[in-house]
């Protein structure tokens, strides 16, 4: 699926996969059932993270085509391409919530510790969730009202209207979490460790996967439920 796979989305119907490839500056479309590349999206530069909409319609994928990292769309059906975001920062991690209404997404100035931001679509500008000020690898709940994101050494959770952050378990260094229907969120507490997972109300996390010393594994990141909510998938390095 492309060198460096930085992310993965799929239409609602499960037959395609969008696969961000950071290296080839591409979005290949990935036929599910015949587990083949159909066609590629050309994202111009830095594809790092794709998301679909949740209407089918829409791929979203970060690039750096305006000079900074900001969050790019692209209509399936006429192949059009707009921004979706335009700070005066480098845009990082981003997710769209599973309503389809809401970008959230870290950013931050060179050198300074991104914090969270969400933006609804069609409005013209974002703005930063209070208490969020530092965040890394937001995803959202399934009933899009709460974000989960990492931050001094923990995984935490917040709901972007309002309300204080909510402490779900320790995570030293996360590198990306996926929240189901069941309320179980399956995360990569640090960047050299095996996927775990926990209650979204907190708890005690337990092993979800297992390192293979045979195939030179060190980590497991990144990952993202299938459209069943109950398997899924992640970056093994």
């Amino acid at each position: 699926v492309g060198d460096r796979p930085r992310g993965i989305g799929f239409l609602p119907d499960g037959s395609r996969a969008y696969v961000a490839a950071e290296n080839a500056d591409l979005v290949n479309v990935v036929d599910v059932a015949k587990q083949e590349i159909v066609t590629r999206i050309k994202a111009a530069s830095r594809s790092n993270g794709v998301v679909v909409h949740p209407d089918g319609k829409r791929v979203f994928f970060a690039s750096t085509r305006s000079g900074s990292a900001q969050v790019w769309q692209v209509d399936l059906a006429s192949g059009q391409q707009t921004q979706a975001t335009s700070l005066p920062m480098d845009v990082g991690a981003f997710v769209l919530s599973p309503d389809g209404r809401t970008l959230a997404f870290t950013a931050g100035k060179a050198g300074a510790q991104p914090g969270l931001w969400v933006r609804t679509l069609g409005s013209p500008a974002a703005h930063p969730v209070v208490g969020a000020e530092e965040a890394s690898f937001p995803f959202w709940s399934p009933d899009s009202r709460f974000i989960g994101y990492f931050t001094g050494g923990s995984l935490k959770k917040i709901d972007p209207s309002g309300g204080p952050a909510l402490t779900i378990c320790d995570a030293a260094r996360g590198v990306g979490g996926a929240w189901n229907r069941d309320g179980t969120i399956v995360f990569a507490p640090t960047p050299t460790s095996p996927l775990f997972r926990v209650s979204s109300s907190g708890g005690k996390p337990e092993p979800a996967t297992r390192l293979d010393a045979s195939l030179h594994v060190t980590s497991h990141r990144y990952p993202v439920f299938l459209p069943d909510g109950r398997h899924f998938l992640y970056i093994a390095a």
